[in-house]
């Protein structure tokens, strides 16, 4: 993971540095991909791991205060295209996709409602939804978790930030590799499987440690307390020229099949493929493949 194309920095006019990876092939279709929580650039390297065919060109970006982004103060989830915009800009790239898992969901969200001039489409993989609309359908533990960053967002410090500092302290031994295997113990057998491969372990080790590189970790802290804040626009507002994709499983606990559902049904101009036999991260590693294929269409 030391190779140059997973390790750029773009400057901003504002002065903050923007962190992002490129995945696939450099001369295919420009996927601008929205990583989820925790999540950063890193999160597509999934699919190289498991020798996953990337026909097209993702560029996997670090939001503020991630990995080797610049903490940017206030911001918002719907500010967020204002980065996109800058990075394509700066790539000379003129329209684009946007594609995003889990926590990346509501920035692409957002993007389709703000620029949906500059998209080819957008899609979601698994995305959580907009908090107050979907909060019941969520499951513990990651319920309990939006309840606490929503009411008392300074316990998550305290239960977090002590794991995170043991993460970013911790070696890749026997002792690591059975704690994630059993962190992957609760899910269901398709996302399992991975927290059960030693290379994955060593690839989710590693990838913690670059999320969580900085040292006051308001980056994450921030990133999943915006998920319990209002976006400032809804789904249905979302242009109905645009072509808006939802991949999701149904076996998906950290973000069920339910919140996939329901941007089916908001979206006007959406397509969705619902997977009876996937989970969470299955989807993005069996079926990014299919993914691409729909978005080179």
């Amino acid at each position: 993971m030391l190779d140059e194309k997973y390790n750029q920095i773009f400057t901003l006019k504002d002065g903050r540095k923007l962190g992002y990876a490129e995945f696939g092939d450099p001369s295919g279709k420009p996927v601008i991909y929205f990583h989820g929580w925790l999540g950063g650039r890193l999160d597509p390297y999934v699919c190289v791991l498991f020798e996953k065919e990337i026909g097209c060109r993702i560029i996997s970006v670090d939001r503020p205060g991630i990995g080797l982004s610049d903490f940017k103060k206030n911001r918002t989830i719907l500010d967020w295209s204002d980065d996109v915009v800058e990075l394509a800009n700066h790539l000379g790239i003129e329209k684009f996709h946007v594609l995003g898992m889990s926590g990346g969901g509501p920035y692409v969200a957002a993007c389709a409602y703000k620029i949906p001039e500059r998209l080819l489409s957008a899609g979601i993989i698994g995305g959580m939804g907009p908090y107050e609309e979907t909060k019941r359908m969520l499951k513990n533990p990651n319920r309990f978790l939006f309840v606490l960053f929503d009411k008392i967002p300074f316990s998550i410090k305290l239960i977090l930030y002590p794991m995170w500092n043991r993460f970013l302290k911790m070696k890749f031994d026997e002792k690591a590799r059975r704690m994630l295997a059993r962190q992957g113990s609760r899910l269901p057998k398709p996302d399992k499987v991975f927290y059960e491969d030693s290379i994955f372990q060593e690839f989710l080790l590693n990838h913690l440690k670059d999320i969580l590189q900085q040292k006051t970790k308001k980056g994450a802290f921030t990133d999943g307390k915006l998920f319990t804040k209002p976006w400032n626009f809804s789904l249905e507002e979302i242009s109905e020229d645009l072509k808006f994709y939802i991949w999701h499983g149904e076996l998906d606990k950290n973000v069920p099949i339910e919140i996939g559902k329901y941007y089916a049904s908001k979206v006007s101009n959406s397509t969705a493929f619902f997977y009876p036999d996937e989970a969470h991260l299955s989807v993005l590693v069996n079926k990014i493949e299919e993914i691409v294929e729909v978005l080179n269409q």
